[in-house]
């Protein structure tokens, strides 16, 4: 069941990005370039970090790869990982399209990592409307091994009503020790 709504999932990622859908009344006819233009939109994913040394990195989920938005998952270093192409912290994302994501993180050191992520703003608050974004605040704490990377998968989706010609989404990072974890009785809401 779950390779099967994976593929579905899939599917429909791809084919909202390849546009060959028309979506709210409109028809399908190719777009001049500078109606193309128009509907290009930049979107920025940036992330602030509060005691968390290490950087989130945005990588290109491949169309290949069958993984739900929300999979998380660590991996040794050691072992090959899912995704390769690095993406730019801000894009130019079409109205009507999804990008899929992964987002990575490296722990080269000998100690395990922790940290959540604070509720994402966004700016101009004036278009909010239209957009649709699945990422890291799900009110958890993250454990990242050592010698380990860990990713989650995320997607940025603009509707064809998207009102504005940017938007700027970002994340606050905040570390974790085991200690302050321990200290404040945190453990339960730690996702491995």
């Amino acid at each position: 069941m779950r390779a099967f709504k994976q593929s579905i999932i899939l599917g429909l990622v791809l084919l909202f990005s390849a546009g060959s859908l028309a979506v709210d009344g409109e028809d399908s006819a190719p777009e001049s370039k500078t109606e193309s233009k128009s509907r290009l939109v930049n979107v920025s994913i940036l992330f602030d970090y509060v005691g968390f040394k290490e950087k989130i990195n945005l990588y290109e989920v491949p169309p290949e790869r069958i993984l739900d938005v929300g999979d998380s998952k660590t991996l040794p270093m050691a072992k090959e990982f899912p995704f390769s192409k690095k993406l730019p912290l801000i894009s130019k994302l079409r109205r009507g399209e999804v990008l899929p994501f992964a987002m990575v993180v490296e722990n080269n050191t000998d100690d395990p990592m922790y940290f959540y992520s604070t509720p994402h703003t966004m700016k101009p608050e004036e278009n909010a409307l239209g957009y649709q974004l699945f990422c890291l605040c799900i009110h958890k704490i993250f454990m990242i091994p050592p010698k380990s990377r860990w990713y989650r998968v995320g997607s940025i989706s603009l509707q064809n009503t998207f009102m504005g010609e940017v938007i700027a989404v970002n994340h606050s990072i905040i570390g974790l020790t085991a200690d302050e974890i321990a200290r404040k009785k945190l453990g339960k809401l730690i996702v491995r």
